[in-house]
């Protein structure tokens, strides 16, 4: 699959400028850019390998003058997977921005589709047939898209006034009420939309200031959402969708889980090393704090096969398994830069964790000079076993409720990555 954009298009007036004479002189010679991870891959056209006529931001953008015509190209380097590209090169030349896979790793990837400006989340509906993503910056709500085929199918989108504002974060299931809620921190509001004929059942009032996750109690009585200006986490009545009960926290809330009873609702504090767990008969909220780092707890995924829960830390791109019941440390895992989202295959195999990458250096809300990347823990072998690219700043991710695929978003890209899992021997999964 290629991976041709035309993102990059910008760029190619200033290198058509500063190669104006080369133009003249050779007027069959055109620019063939490229912004390829790893930007230290082997260039061949036509089977003949290529020195970069002009590099850009430390090599990060390659400009090739090569024939006009048709062409071959292949991008290659050592541990992945060759990428090869038709091309016929007209007058303007052509701009490629891509990626190579690695090779040995148990996802390949499939496709990748445009989403609305800076897609925040994804996830799955609990059948499998659909995905929900959530765009922080476009004002539209949510997009759902299908996985078989791979296609958005609608937008569900509230009333104006509320969508215009922006700030959609987080997205939660409720198959057995047949209902989609979504966070939007701008407003305050949470809105609930119908999975049957996907129109907007309303929107509510969160009970805090900036909502950002959802969390659904496994009855689907409750949803608790985690509102990170206000501190504080709410409790949803799902039936009247409106506030039981707010739980002030020990510092900003992101991430929601609960322990394997049910009665215990796990918190990841954002602005500090810690966890708070809110006991939800008797509402009394204990912290525990990791005091041996800084950090910036941002995702909480649960695992009730081994009793633990996982815990990105964003601050210093590290995944904490920790006790469940008292949040004891069981084991670390050293990610990439700036991780975010976590999910566990159900099967219990796999914990995927995206990672923004480096920031930009002039402000994290442009796009860096990297592409984020997605790692890969083996729980069974509890090591990271390796990671794949995703574009700029990968930050939702999700996988199928069969555990056969991963869907992930990039943030700065305003794209949809969709890999398969490969299973392999079956007796090593625990299903």
């Amino acid at each position: 699959m290629g991976g041709i954009s035309g993102k990059g298009l910008l760029f190619l007036p200033v290198l058509f400028f500063l190669a104006g004479t080369v133009l003249t002189a050779q007027s069959s010679l055109v620019p063939l850019t490229l912004r390829h991870f790893p930007l230290d891959s082997q260039v061949l056209l036509d089977g003949i390998p290529l020195q970069p006529d002009e590099t850009e931001w430390d090599g990060e953008y390659r400009t090739f003058y090569v024939r006009t015509g048709l062409h071959s190209l292949t991008v290659r380097a050592e541990g992945y997977v060759d990428e090869s590209y038709p091309l016929n090169l007209g007058g303007q030349g052509e701009y490629i921005e891509d990626k190579l896979e690695k090779a040995g790793l148990p996802v390949s990837r499939l496709e990748e589709l445009p989403t609305s400006y800076q897609p925040k989340s994804v996830t799955f509906s609990p059948d499998g047939r659909y995905m929900a993503v959530a765009s922080l910056g476009s004002g539209r709500g949510v997009e759902i898209f299908t996985l078989h085929p791979f296609a958005p199918v609608k937008e569900l989108i509230p009333e104006a006034r509320l969508a215009g504002k922006k700030g959609f974060v987080e997205t939660c299931w409720l198959p057995d009420r047949k209902e989609l809620w979504v966070s939007q921190m701008t407003t305050n509001m949470f809105h609930v939309f119908s999975t049957e004929d996907w129109s907007c059942l309303g929107s509510f009032p969160a009970g805090g200031a900036w909502p950002k996750v959802l969390l659904s109690s496994p009855d689907e009585s409750r949803v608790y959402i985690s509102n990170w200006e206000s501190e504080t986490v709410t409790e949803i009545d799902t039936q009247s969708r409106e506030v039981i009960r707010t739980f002030p926290v020990s510092g900003i809330p992101r991430g929601l889980s609960f322990t394997g009873d049910g009665n215990t609702l796990v918190v990841a504090i954002y602005s500090a090393n810690a966890l708070d767990y809110v006991n939800l008969t008797n509402g009394e909220t204990r912290t525990v704090t990791y005091s041996g780092h800084s950090g910036a707890m941002r995702h909480l995924v649960h695992d009730s096969r081994r009793g633990l829960h996982y815990v990105t830390n964003m601050q210093l791109g590290l995944v904490y398994a920790l006790s469940e019941t008292n949040g004891d440390v069981r084991k670390i895992y050293r990610v990439g830069q700036k991780p975010n989202t976590a999910a566990m295959s159900p099967d219990g195999r796999f914990l995927f964790v995206s990672c923004r990458g480096p920031n930009n250096p002039i402000t994290y809300l442009i796009e860096g000079h990297e592409y984020g990347k997605v790692y890969i823990i083996d729980l069974e072998e509890q090591q990271v076993i390796g990671w794949l690219w995703g574009r700029d700043q990968t930050t939702g991710l999700d996988v199928s409720p069969d555990s056969r695929y991963l869907a992930f978003t990039d943030f700065k890209e305003d794209i949809l990555e969709l890999y398969r899992i490969d299973r392999g021997d079956l007796a090593l999964w625990k299903e």
